[in-house]
């Protein structure tokens, strides 16, 4: 009797998998949300709520077991493009957050991304926790490992900024246009340049 239940189990296992992997990654967020998934891994998973509007968004794996989940009443505006690479990586983007087109994020080696609610991230913006290739040291070190990006609630990133690996970004914060974050910036300020420096705190924005 066990082990006819325990097959009933797996049996039940592989129907769900069925119809997620086949039915609801191929066509489902396909149809509903526009969205298109190519998945070259195994046990990778999206989740995306009714509420979300994208509009040609691109989500590859090349790799196993991540994990992209995008919170309520999102709005990812035209071909941003989400590309995840080896096992284990998460991104987490919370409520009420706006993509405008072009925005592009990049996970590689096991890292997290997590966006805050709140957030707009104007065109062309760039967040990346790993870097394209790996450079070693004359000892043969390894020095551009992999690190995850925090970035707050009620963000606002301006055209074609660049978030690198490894940084946080306080909630309230403003990202000059064309700047590239390498170092963590405080709550309520304004940042600019390459690298980016603080020229203003205690501020606070508000949408258009």
């Amino acid at each position: 009797m066990l082990v006819n239940r325990l097959k009933r189990w797996k049996d039940r296992s592989l129907l769900l998998k069925f119809l997620y992997e086949y039915i609801y990654l191929r066509y489902v967020l396909n149809i509903r949300y526009n969205v298109k998934i190519r998945d070259y891994g195994k046990g990778n998973s999206v989740w995306i709520p009714r509420n979300t509007r994208c509009d040609n968004l691109m989500i590859t794996f090349k790799g196993n077991n991540n994990i992209v989940r995008i919170g309520e009443g999102c709005e990812l505006k035209n071909t941003n493009m989400i590309y995840i690479q080896d096992d284990g990586n998460e991104l987490i983007i919370s409520d009420h957050v706006i993509f405008d087109q072009d925005v592009s994020i990049v996970l590689g080696e096991g890292t997290r991304c997590e966006i805050g609610s709140n957030s707009i991230f104007a065109k062309g913006v760039r967040i990346r926790t790993c870097d394209q290739h790996f450079i070693y040291d004359s000892q043969n070190h390894r020095i551009n490992t992999s690190k995850a990006i925090y970035i707050g609630n009620h963000v606002w990133c301006g055209a074609s900024a660049i978030i690198m690996k490894g940084v946080s970004i306080g909630n309230g914060s403003v990202i000059g246009m064309d700047t590239m974050v390498t170092k963590n910036i405080p709550d309520n300020c304004i940042a600019v340049g390459k690298p980016a420096k603080v020229i203003k705190n205690k501020i606070y924005w508000k949408e258009y």
